[in-house]
């Protein structure tokens, strides 16, 4: 029996139009791969852009990536095969005071050989910022196992506004299946960032902070600031040292024992990690990720040599920083209220630090034996951890 020419018609439109439509995807296919390859983009910093700091250990240089990521220029956003790892953090996961191979998520990518490491660090940032980079970034790498790095501390003490958990937005699902468009459209649309002002040379620009920090003390912070080493003062205004260290210790010595104290604040850090954690919980859920909570360890609780010195900048230190537990107590709570697994590395810390220096001794952050040690540690518990769904991975080289 033949078609009547109406149902002939139906049949070629039909046909027409699944067609048109597999070749439209494709065509948005390559061109969303073309606009992912051919530029530069701005996942945190600026892309491709290089820094030279001054140190405890001599100068060390941070060079961006593609993607604006202290990474490799081999980290591509489509996955290969392994594991994909995102490490976010701040500058003790970024790796400051060390270059770009010594800090820890690329010594710990080399380490655990078939995985990739990609490091979310950045400076400054506490745990709500935590939140806000795994909300924005992501969505994009499709990581298996996604590490947030809570500083002891630092990260306490930034925590004191709460936050909600975002739903998932359209935007997610762009990010997942075509990066390319949503990535140039976040770069047209994205606001210049503190980090793009940055010179290549940053001693001229801690001169001038420095000088900008004396100048705002009060008698009493003057005070402070006069019984610090002369070393480290001519360090500092010769712009050789980061202004902000100054900058707290004149101003808040009591710094680290604030954070150890149970009363109301402490509570309220507690709620704030919890509800930052539940927010990085949620882009996991969706992008079918496992979540690892560490604490990173602070030289003043875990190194004599590293607590003598944050005293000779004016920090009170307390009998008990290098045995309390109390300086882990908060986060592994906010990660247990958030269902998410919590690790430390605190004794682990304390022990080695009797036998080597692991911070850099007036900057404060992990030296390249400090970054070499931690990235060991993760290491070998991410092979001891089947639950993490990472038991396959191969021994460490290390």
């Amino acid at each position: 029996m033949k078609l009547l020419p109406s149902a002939k018609n139906v049949v070629f439109s039909v046909i027409f139009f699944v067609l048109l439509t597999g070749v439209t995807f494709a065509a948005v296919e390559i061109a969303d791969r073309l606009l992912l390859g051919l530029q530069s983009h701005a996942l945190i910093f600026p892309a491709r852009k290089t820094m030279v700091f001054p140190g405890d250990e001599g100068t060390w240089t941070v060079h961006t990536n593609w993607l604006g990521l202290r990474d490799p220029e081999t980290h591509q956003i489509v996955k290969r095969n392994g594991i994909r790892i995102a490490a976010i953090g701040d500058s003790f996961t970024f790796g400051w005071g060390v270059n770009d191979q010594d800090a820890w998520p690329l010594l710990l990518e080399t380490a655990l050989d078939q995985a990739e490491v990609w490091n979310l660090g950045r400076p400054g940032a506490g745990p709500r910022e935590y939140a806000d980079i795994a909300e924005s970034v992501i969505d994009y790498l499709h990581a298996d196992l996604i590490f947030v790095g809570i500083l002891q501390a630092d990260d306490l003490k930034q925590c004191t506004a709460r936050s909600h958990p975002v739903p998932e937005p359209l935007t997610a699902v762009m990010k997942r299946w075509l990066p390319g468009f949503t990535l140039t459209a976040e770069r047209i649309r994205k606001k210049p960032s503190f980090w793009e002002s940055v010179p290549e040379q940053i001693e001229p620009t801690w001169r001038a902070m420095a000088a900008s920090v004396v100048a705002s003390f009060t008698p009493a912070e003057r005070e402070n600031y006069e019984k610090i080493p002369e070393q480290v003062r001519t360090l500092f205004m010769a712009g050789s040292l980061n202004p902000a260290l100054i900058d707290i210790a004149t101003k808040s010595p009591s710094y680290f024992t604030d954070v150890l104290k149970e009363n109301p604040e402490t509570q309220e850090i507690s709620k704030c990690l919890s509800d930052t954690l539940l927010r990085i919980r949620a882009v996991a859920k969706r992008n079918r990720a496992r979540v690892l909570v560490m604490s990173i360890p602070y030289g003043i609780y875990t190194s004599r040599d590293a607590q003598e010195t944050r005293a000779l900048l004016g920090f009170d230190v307390g009998e008990d920083f290098l045995t309390t537990r109390k300086v882990d107590v908060v986060v592994a709570g906010a990660a247990k209220s958030a269902g998410l697994p919590f690790v430390a590395f605190t004794d682990q810390f304390r022990k080695e630090s009797l036998r080597q220096r692991l911070f850099l001794e007036w900057d404060g952050h992990l030296n390249r034996a400090g970054n070499k040690f931690l990235s060991q540690l993760i290491a070998a518990y991410l092979q001891s951890k089947p639950n993490l769904e990472l038991s396959d991975l191969p021994p460490s080289a290390n």
